[in-house]
């Protein structure tokens, strides 16, 4: 956990001791708070790829291959309007 956590902490609670529930719950506030910058998203994909390995009947918190997809999928889009705008001609 990043130092800006440290003020999200649950009273008594060492920082190596957080169950993941308390770390997403410290993202949580810090977030609703507007503590939260880009780099969160690290912090969250760790806690989402431990509940996944806890629960693997939880889908689409993988971030990272929800990502892979969406811009397999945007390449995919993009060469399909490619192909139609070079059937006109101006």
């Amino acid at each position: 956990m990043g130092k800006k956590y440290l003020d999200y902490l649950p009273d008594g609670v060492n920082p190596k001791d957080l169950n993941t529930e308390q770390k997403l719950e410290m993202v949580r506030k810090a977030v609703s708070d507007g503590v939260g910058k880009g780099n969160d998203t690290k912090v969250i994909n760790k806690i989402g790829l431990e509940l996944q390995k806890q629960d693997s009947s939880i889908e689409g918190i993988d971030v990272k291959k929800n990502l892979i997809y969406q811009k397999k999928r945007k390449k995919k889009l993009i060469q399909l309007l490619m192909i139609s705008l070079n059937k006109y001609r101006i």
